[in-house]
């Protein structure tokens, strides 16, 4: 399957040298494994060996999500003529490489994959979460000596937390919260509250064994379960619920650096994965003040379930500055949400369908390549590149075999309005 021929970028692992290598490539190709063969073949024959590439995108939004890296000068380089350019080589590891400082002060851990909690018919006692998660969110790892000394010999054990978002369950999030006879108040209060209380975030202390707990980890095949809801994110503190709240409430309103005031919506995975898209922000004074002193546990935007845990060493010692959401921060957290907007666009093309005998990974790879061309070509809106992916999964056009011509023609033919050209993909045999 191809898209038309356009210089595509990628991170691109080595090995080979001294040690474990990351390098920017760039290629004029039409699709990822095209992508790899050729950056693999330009590699081989420095004496190297591709062992797998990630990210890979057409040039235009992969310098979009990565605007620093210095993809877009390589990626002018490619071209008819010259089918590949290779960035310069970063060590990965090994003896000779370079320690990445971020590792000492903040500890990220992905969990996962993780299965969401079924019916459990003939399972005593229940779960309340997945095997795999028990520990990150009910485990009592013993205190550092830090805490100890911090908080006094016998400091008080780790409280889980959740912060859930009633947007998602307007009325009926907030009905289920009162009924469950947990812990839970809203982040909002006065003017605020009155007027968005169905739509605030909620603090909620979780209980392990809890029917409610239960029901946000259990899935589509369990009952009046609230996986697929995606309702908020969850944290592990040794502080009390008031303690909590108060320094969450700190973080619901943020100001830019012309000082207008924004609702900052932290309870969303993509803030998170905006933080972690760039070391730099990981010393951002929003995700450090925010992080002080407790464990995250957040859902990864990902095409798989997995949550990530993030905590500073207890040995980190921030610049303090204020939490202003600069442009930086914008910037990423805009990426994110288009990265989210568009991982939800493949999924809803591929729900229920199965393309040949392609990995979970290569089968969304080469989607965000066709929905990158089909966005280049005129297809703006979120339903209409819907449904051409859907058609063209149906018809058995994204099963590896090139395209016909005339079709790519026609999808990228602009005298003809989106409509007409859904329709000739539809109803006309292309096969």
């Amino acid at each position: 399957m191809g898209f038309g021929m356009t210089a595509f970028l990628g991170f691109c692992h080595v090995s080979g040298g001294d040690a474990p290598s990351q390098l920017i490539a760039a290629a004029f190709c039409a699709d990822r494994p095209e992508f790899e063969a050729l950056v693999g073949a330009a590699l081989a024959a420095q004496g190297y060996r591709l062992d797998w590439a990630e990210d890979v995108l057409p040039a235009g939004p992969w310098v979009a999500r990565h605007p620093s890296a210095g993809g877009a000068a390589l990626a002018r380089l490619v071209h008819e003529g010259r089918h590949v350019a290779l960035g310069p080589m970063t060590p990965l590891g090994g003896v000779n490489a370079p320690q990445d400082e971020a590792q000492d002060w903040l500890h990220v851990e992905e969990i996962g994959p993780i299965t969401p909690l079924d019916a459990q018919f003939g399972v005593h006692p229940k779960k309340s979460v997945p095997d795999a998660l028990h520990d990150a969110l009910f485990g009592q790892p013993e205190p550092s000596e830090a805490e100890r000394a911090a908080l006094s010999d016998a400091p008080p054990p780790l409280v889980t937390y959740a912060v859930l978002d009633a947007a998602k369950m307007p009325y009926l999030l907030t009905s289920l919260l009162d009924s469950s006879g947990l812990r839970y108040q809203s982040l909002f209060q006065g003017a605020a509250q009155e007027e968005l209380g169905e739509h605030a975030p909620y603090l909620v202390e979780l209980k392990d064994g809890h029917d409610f707990t239960r029901r946000l980890f259990t899935g589509p095949d369990g009952v009046g379960g609230l996986w697929d809801k995606e309702l908020g994110i969850f944290i592990r503190s040794r502080a009390g619920f008031d303690a909590l709240r108060k320094h969450l409430r700190k973080f619901t309103r943020v100001q830019d650096e012309d000082g207008k005031w924004f609702y900052f919506r932290f309870w969303e995975k993509s803030v998170w994965a905006a933080v972690l898209s760039d070391e730099g922000l990981g010393k951002h004074p929003i995700a450090v003040g925010f992080l002080a002193k407790l464990i995250l546990l957040v859902p990864k935007v990902d095409c798989r379930d997995a949550f990530l845990s993030l905590r500073y060493s207890k040995d980190f010692k921030p610049e303090v500055r204020a939490p202003v959401l600069d442009r930086h921060l914008q910037s990423a957290l805009n990426a994110e949400i288009d990265r989210l907007n568009e991982l939800g666009e493949i999924k809803a093309a591929l729900s229920g369908e199965a393309l040949g005998h392609m990995t979970a990974e290569d089968r969304y790879e080469m989607m965000k390549s066709l929905r990158f061309w089909l966005i280049e070509i005129g297809f703006g809106q979120s339903d209409q590149r819907l449904t051409a992916m859907r058609l063209l999964i149906d018809k058995g056009l994204l099963q590896g075999n090139p395209w016909p011509q005339s079709l790519q023609q026609m999808l990228a033919d602009p005298s003809r309005g989106i409509g007409v050209r859904l329709w000739l993909l539809e109803n006309k045999d292309w096969m």
